[in-house]
């Protein structure tokens, strides 16, 4: 059996809960846990230098490009390629931190960086928006450095805002469904968000279609237009993730993780995570590190 995988919280004692690190001394410091598996309760977002390794996120190999942003929310698995050289920063904040108001915290939800549609966690900026995230970080790391407490945390909250909104710009801007009507897109965004909340406890298509006050025929069109793939397709691969990180993180039985995932029966969780990945879910936890 695989160990579980750890799960780490902020650094305690710092005055707020946003610290950017720089890439190479995080690495050299901590080189025993970044080589393995492991997860946070804080969300990332690596800032890389002239560098290319192959990051690991949610079990998936993510190529990283000189230049290149890396965005991880707070329920990834990751893993570090200790093979490579990593250069850069790495910007890191709780949801505390930043979800200030309902606004905030909907957008950490829905936000594209975070959330991508492609599924790819990576933006790859245009030299003016690079060059102005580079100077939001520096403007961060001078308000985390100096002495004085009055409206340091408020100055630091609208510095990350600035930065998460100019990316995730930027990254709607790169998507393929840019192209599309924002009906399409905003019904598709809505569904994942409602998705996000029920996908453990409700499996039929019917139920979402009627929380968003459409037929389960506009919301497949909605998401065969903007994803390539019916509204099933979109919660199966949600499960999906889930039972990945959930048989990595926890070693109990597979029937208390079937159960957790809504499968009233332990077999039909076996046959539907095979039906996924062409494996069970034993073989499954025999890939990953012990």
């Amino acid at each position: 059996m695989a160990s579980p995988i750890q799960k780490y919280p902020f650094k305690p004692g710092l005055p707020w809960q946003i610290e950017i690190v720089d890439l190479e001394g995080l690495i050299s410091r901590n080189q025993g846990f970044l080589k393995v598996p492991h997860r946070t309760d804080f969300f990332h977002i690596f800032v890389f230098g002239d560098c290319s390794p192959v990051h690991t996120a949610d079990f998936i190999p993510v190529q990283v490009t000189p230049g290149s942003l890396l965005f991880l929310n707070q329920n990834h698995v990751h893993q570090f390629d200790l093979k490579a050289l990593y250069s850069g920063k790495v910007l890191i904040f709780t949801d505390q931190f930043f979800g200030r108001s309902p606004e905030d915290i909907r957008f950490l939800g829905t936000s594209r960086v975070f959330h991508p549609l492609d599924g790819n966690p990576v933006l790859e900026p245009g030299s003016k928006t690079r060059t102005r995230l580079l100077r939001i970080l520096d403007w961060i790391r001078e308000e985390t450095s100096e002495p004085g407490e009055e409206l340091k945390e408020e100055m630091l909250h609208t510095l990350l805002k600035e930065f998460l909104f100019l990316a995730d710009r930027e990254k709607r801007q790169q998507e393929p469904a840019a192209r599309f009507g924002r009906t399409d897109l905003d019904l598709t965004l809505a569904y994942r968000a409602i998705a996000e909340d029920f996908f453990t406890e409700k499996k039929p298509v019917a139920f979402y279609a009627e929380k968003l006050l459409c037929s389960e025929k506009r919301l497949g069109q909605a998401t065969g237009k903007i994803l390539g793939k019916s509204p099933k397709s979109v919660l199966d691969d949600r499960v999906i993730l889930e039972a990945r990180r959930l048989l990595a993180h926890q070693t109990g039985p597979v029937k208390e993780i079937a159960f957790s995932l809504g499968f009233d029966e332990p077999t039909n969780f076996i046959k539907f995570f095979r039906k996924h990945t062409g494996m069970t879910p034993v073989d499954f936890r025999q890939t990953l590190p012990r």
